[in-house]
This record gives C-alpha cells, sequence and structure tokens, in this order.
C-alpha cells in the first residue's frame, strides 16, 4: 500500500474524528480584527458587572485564587477598552495588558476567538509575544495570562467578592 495514501487517509480519519469531538463540545467563533471588537465581546461577556459601575466606566478589583495561590486583579473599564492587572504574589507574577486597546496594531495578533463549551463563555487572543484568556463561568471570572518566558496559572475571581470604584481609570 502507499505511504502518502496511508498517510492522507489517517489524517482525514483523524482530523474528521477531532472536529467532531470539537464540534459537539465547543462553539468557537473568530472575533472581527477590527479595533474595540474584543473589548464589546468583553463587556457583553461581563454585562451585568458593568452595569454596577457608574457610567458604565470605572475599576472592578477582584480578589480570587489559583489552588493554594492568592490572586488580584483589576479592570478598569472604559467606552473604549479594558485594561487589566493581574498580580500573583506568591509567584512575584505581574501582568498588565489591554482587553483592544483602540489603537492597537493587529500585526502581532495571531488569533483572538470567542469559545463557548459547556455553559462557559471565554475570548482567547494569542500574539506573538504572549496573549490572554478571560472566561465566564457561571459569577466567576477566570484570567489567565502567557508572556513569552512565562504563563500564569488560571485565576479564579468570584464576582461575589468584587468590589466597584466609579470614575477610575488605569
Amino acid at each position: 500500500m502507499n505511504k502518502n495514501y496511508f498517510f492522507s487517509t489517517s489524517l482525514l480519519l483523524w482530523t474528521f474524528a477531532t472536529s467532531l469531538v470539537y464540534a459537539s463540545n465547543d462553539n468557537i467563533i473568530q472575533i472581527d480584527r477590527k479595533n474595540g471588537e474584543v473589548h464589546k465581546e468583553f463587556i457583553k461577556l461581563i454585562e451585568d458587572q458593568v452595569a454596577q459601575l457608574q457610567d458604565r466606566s470605572g475599576r472592578i478589583a477582584l480578589v480570587g485564587g489559583s489552588g493554594i495561590r492568592n490572586c488580584t486583579a483589576s479592570l478598569y473599564i472604559s467606552k473604549q477598552t479594558t485594561f487589566v492587572s493581574l498580580n500573583i504574589n506568591s509567584l512575584g507574577y505581574v501582568d498588565e495588558f489591554y482587553i483592544d486597546h483602540p489603537s492597537e496594531t493587529f500585526k502581532t495578533i495571531l488569533f483572538q476567538n470567542r469559545i463557548t463549551k459547556n455553559g462557559s463563555t471565554a475570548i482567547n487572543v494569542d500574539h506573538k509575544d504572549g496573549g490572554y484568556t478571560v472566561k465566564l463561568e457561571n459569577k466567576t471570572l477566570v484570567i489567565q495570562s502567557r508572556k513569552q518566558t512565562s504563563k500564569s496559572p488560571a485565576c479564579r475571581f468570584p464576582f461575589s467578592r468584587a468590589s466597584y470604584f466609579n470614575d477610575e481609570s488605569e
């Protein structure tokens, strides 16, 4: 039997089987590569929390954890963007990033998707030097960021522990 035929057939079967698994569990939608689109998706994701801020802008302070590690995060929300500051003290890990800065260039963006799976929704953005995933599971926000040299653990932030501050910006 021809090796190329065997390889092609195996690859085709594997791709088909994999797509069936993912199709049944995940709904992956590519977010347009236009300024503001990821921010719109993020605001839709946490609509109930943004509604608690006067004029829908300010800071949401989050306290949570990842296993035995404590995590803190601040979401500085404006009409155009959200700035995220993630801190895991016990690891000395700090990361700050914009969720879709209005003047961001898309040259370094590899992909940006909204993924719905088993009742949770995530926004995943990957670029050449890192990226982030922000996921809503029930009333808990899960944030994980990636830098070129490191990756944070997935920090879980229950919104029941959130504090809201109007008129604060980054």
